[in-house]
Order: structure tokens, then C-alpha cells, then sequence
């Protein structure tokens, strides 16, 4: 059975009615969170260590082979090779973290090692640091006794011996009924973490679950254009049927509020020297920060939903979507909406309907005629009218740009824009 990943915020309190033990337990949580980030970096500095190490050994005079190395460091260290970092720090960690966050947290930042080490060492990145306040991760095995309180209407569970309770509120993302399908054993839990922000708890609990079947044709193609007047719009391969996602007004006049308030605050501040009034302006100005970027994902979060919602209705088991890894941010719109994290949600939204999604280049997408293939650049008339000048098709120019995406993906189509882009570099020579 194929199954898919995903990851839920969930308010949580300390559920104690001992006032004193409440407040032991929220500064053993504060303790967790400090602890972490310190031995986080500790870890990363250790792995770097080690790299340098294997890499030194490398060089032996004995030829020894590279599994040879590995078994010395293990010697060295007492321990499997991967262990090393987790091994090294352990005993000062011992009695400031629990065993379930070390080996948690000694599994993620190796996994991110791997993953990035390459990059770091040719010098396209620097190495990764954590702050107080990133994610705490723990084993999966570290909640227990979930249960649901009838009472409350919440989740009751210990983590890390701590009595937790849910705040679920109104409950629009149905956080209910996953825990639920946790707790029945429809859903697994896996390693997930908990944060403190705004001197709030989080839970980020990440569970596996199993893929819909929903029996949809892979042929059945959304092509998925990422537009400037439109946001997104929506067309399929082998049929007339479209949709016109977002407004650019409406998007832009929400952001240009919290652009023209944060102005404001940065003008009053040039006028502030020092003391609690500047501290209480920055405070200001970083809750602005965090709701433009809240509105950004919500926004974000319910044109992704629609994108899938289109492919179910239409049958579709294949979604095209631009890759946006070249977009040109010096247009306004581009500058103030994250097209990447639009992608991002697509893709693991529509894995939960095992939907295909391929990034696809677009290239000549708003050029070509999606009737009869024809690719010039005077198709395209203005930013809403497209018309070939070689069969005369007219079109919305956002929808005969979804068209052809919806088509990127095939042989032909990749032949064809081969082909025009060999001409045009033959015309110039």
C-alpha cells in the first residue's frame, strides 16, 4: 500500500492542576527547546569533524579501503560510524535531554548532513546553524495515552512523561479526525517535534497515511500557468474545460495594506532612539511580518486546494505545473507572492491522490499556438489576447498557455521546441 507523509500544527498546554508542578513542567519544556538548539549545533560542527577525518584517513599510506576507515573510527569512538556525533556530545546531554529527543534529533541533522555536505564543501552554501526556538523532535514512541476527552472536547496525552492537552478551536484543518485515525491505527504515527512560539506550544505532529485510490487516468493532463493578471488558470489536455484562479487585485490590495502599515512603523522608529518604546514598535513590526506571510499561506494553501480539486473533478492523474526555479522577480506580483511555495503545496497535496506532478520548462508556452503548434513571438498580442498568426486561432492568452502546458510533458511537444529554438539560433548566426 502506497502511503504518504504529512505534518499538522496543533496548539498544546500543559493539562496540571498542581500550580507548581504546572510551572516545573512549562520550564522543563522552555529547558528542552534551549537545550536542543545548543546540542543541534554541536551535532553539525561534529559531523563536519568527522567528514574531515574520513577524508584525512583517506590518504593512507596502507590503502586501506574506505569500509576499513569506517571500522577504525568506530574503534576510535566506541561506536558505529553514523553514532560518532551522537556519541561524542552524549554524555553532556545525558541529564538535559531526554534519550528520545538525542537520537531524534541526532537522526534529522544527520539525514540534512548528507544532504548537504556537497554543497557546502564546493562552497555554494554555508554550513547549517540552528536558533532557540527551532523544532525539538522527538521518537514517535515518546506520546502516550492519547486519548480523546469527551469533557473538553480535546486530546488528553503524555509526551516525554509531560500531560499534555489539544487546543483544536474551530477545527477547520480537521485535526480530529487524524488523531483519530491515529489513535485506531489507520494512520502511523511517526517522529514529529514540538516548538515554542510566541510563548505558545506547538505540536507538529507527522503521521503516515495511506494513498487515495482514486482511480484517476494518467493521460488526463491539468496544465497549470502561473500568471501575472491571474494567478493561476487551469486548463486540460484532451478537453474545453477550464478555471481562472485568484485575483491579482484582490491579492495585491491585501499586501499592499500590510506594505503601507509596515512604512508607518518603519518611519516611527527612525524617530525612536532607544528604550521599552523602540522594543515595543520592533514587537510591532515583527507581528506585522508574521501575518502578511500567515495571509500569503493561507492563500497559498486554498488555490493548491482548488488545483486539486480541478483534477479530481476532471479525472485527471496528471498535473504539469512551470518550473519556477528562473522566475523573474522584478515584477511586482512575483515580488510579493511565494509562486515556489504554490508549487511545494501542489505537489504534496496531490501525492496524497497519488497524482503525478511533473515540473515542466515553459518555455515558448505563451508563444505557441495550442491549436495548431505554430511558435512566434507575435502570437502572443497583449497580456490577455493571444492569436497565431498562422491559423488564425484566437485565445484567452492564459488559457492557451495552460493548454500547452498541459501538453509540455510528451515527446512531441519537447521535439517541437527543440526544433524552433535550433531555427532561431541559425537565424542569428
Amino acid at each position: 500500500m502506497k502511503t504518504t507523509v504529512s505534518t499538522r500544527k496543533i496548539e498544546i498546554y500543559v493539562n496540571e492542576s498542581d500550580k507548581n508542578l504546572k510551572k516545573d513542567f512549562y520550564k522543563l519544556v522552555r529547558d528542552y527547546s534551549y537545550f536542543t538548539f545548543k546540542h543541534a549545533n554541536e551535532i553539525i560542527q561534529h559531523n563536519f569533524m568527522l567528514h574531515i577525518i574520513k577524508s584525512g584517513l583517506g590518504n593512507n599510506k596502507n590503502n586501506l579501503t574506505q569500509e576499513e576507515i569506517f571500522d577504525k573510527l568506530g574503534e576510535l569512538f566506541g561506536c558505529k560510524t553514523m553514532s560518532v556525533p551522537y556519541k561524542f556530545s552524549k554524555q553532556e546531554y545525558r541529564d538535559k535531554l531526554p534519550s528520545s529527543i538525542r537520537a531524534a534529533l541526532s537522526n534529522t541533522i544527520n539525514k540534512l548532513f548528507d544532504k548537504e555536505k556537497a554543497e557546502v564543501l564546493q562552497g555554494k552554501r554555508s554550513i547549517r546553524t540552528y536558533k532557540n526556538g527551532m523544532p525539538v523532535p522527538f521518537m514517535s514512541n515518546a506520546i502516550n495515552n492519547l486519548t480523546w476527552n469527551k469533557d473538553v472536547k480535546n486530546f488528553n496525552f503524555t509526551l516525554l512523561g509531560i500531560p499534555f492537552q489539544t487546543r483544536l478551536g474551530r477545527d477547520k484543518s480537521n485535526n480530529k479526525h487524524i488523531v483519530d485515525n491515529i489513535i485506531n491505527g489507520t494512520y502511523s504515527l511517526c517522529d514529529s517535534s514540538f516548538q515554542i512560539k510566541d510563548n505558545k506550544i506547538f505540536l507538529l505532529l507527522c503521521f503516515k497515511s495511506p494513498v487515495i485510490n482514486s482511480q484517476l487516468e494518467t493521460n488526463n493532463v491539468v496544465g497549470v500557468d502561473l500568471g501575472i493578471n491571474i494567478p493561476i488558470y487551469l486548463a486540460v489536455n484532451n478537453s474545453k474545460d477550464k478555471l481562472a484562479l485568484g485575483s491579482r487585485d484582490s491579492f495585491l490590495n491585501q499586501r499592499l495594506k500590510f506594505q503601507r502599515r509596515r512604512n508607518i512603523l518603519q518611519r516611527d522608529l527612525k524617530l525612536t532612539v532607544g528604550g521599552k518604546g523602540r522594543t515595543k514598535k520592533l514587537a510591532a513590526l515583527e507581528r506585522l511580518s508574521n501575518a502578511e506571510r500567515n495571509f500569503v499561506k493561507t492563500y497559498n494553501h486554498t488555490l493548491s486546494k482548488e488545483v486539486i480539486n480541478f483534477a479530481l473533478k476532471h479525472n485527471c492523474g496528471t498535473i504539469n505545473i512551470e518550473d519556477l526555479s528562473n522566475i523573474n522577480t522584478n515584477e511586482f506580483l512575483l515580488r510579493n507572492w511565494s509562486y515556489y511555495e504554490l508549487q511545494s503545496m501542489i505537489q504534496y497535496k496531490a501525492k496524497k491522490h497519488n497524482i503525478i506532478v511533473n515540473v515542466i520548462n515553459p518555455k515558448y508556452t505563451s508563444q505557441r499556438c495550442s491549436n495548431c503548434g505554430h511558435i512566434h513571438k507575435d502570437n502572443r498580442k497583449t497580456q490577455e489576447t493571444f492569436e497565431c498568426t498562422s491559423c488564425g486561432h484566437k485565445d484567452f492568452a492564459d488559457y492557451n498557455a495552460a493548454k500547452n502546458i498541459s501538453y509540455a510533458h510528451t515527446n512531441e511537444f519537447k521535439k517541437q521546441i527543440q526544433k524552433h529554438s535550433r531555427s532561431l539560433e541559425f537565424c542569428e548566426s
